[in-house]
């Protein structure tokens, strides 16, 4: 994935945050001082924000690598076999994000199909919401594939290693 593309999507991130955060401060201080300007559909949008803000993260979090792998094994064996175990953790990452595609587009095309809306006084169309999982899916394949090509293809033992045995 490109470096601007990454980009955007932090921003995107962020926007998504901030926005969450000012919908709900203003539900909070309108409930409370300007009653006759409140909104009860905010904490509902800032969900619905937050959570696609997390499913894009995800791929983020898997580009600096701070995604969830067992840190303690690999730090105790020589930098060959991290490579070997990255390799492994890309696969089963490139599962899991071919997974939420799959049936993350099956929620979100059910919901469309349904014209499922929330139960609030908003009647958000849920296949909006639902759609943050397959999005995120392809982003997470996307960044998996692209770290497995490089382990794969591109390892250059000193400048890609996850961790050095001789340093533990």
């Amino acid at each position: 994935m490109t470096h601007r593309l990454g980009m955007l999507l932090r921003v995107v991130i962020g926007g998504f945050g901030v926005a969450a955060l000012l919908l709900y401060f203003y539900q909070i201080v309108s409930t409370w001082a300007f009653h006759e300007y409140s909104i009860s559909w905010g904490a509902e949008m800032s969900i619905y924000l937050l959570v696609w803000a997390m499913f894009l993260a995800c791929s983020e979090l898997i580009r600096v690598d701070s995604h969830i792998r067992a840190d303690f094994l690999i730090t105790h064996v020589s930098v060959r076999t991290q490579r070997w175990f990255e390799l492994v953790n890309c696969l089963v990452g490139l599962l899991f994000g071919a997974g939420l595609v799959w049936y993350g587009w099956q929620a979100t095309y059910d919901a469309w199909d349904l014209d499922e809306r929330s139960a609030t006084a908003l009647m958000f169309p849920m296949w909006l919401y639902y759609a943050a999982a397959p999005t995120g899916g392809v982003f997470i394949v996307l960044r998996y594939l692209e770290r497995f090509v490089r382990y794969a293809a591109a390892f250059d033992e000193r400048t890609m290693a996850l961790h050095s045995a001789a340093e533990v």
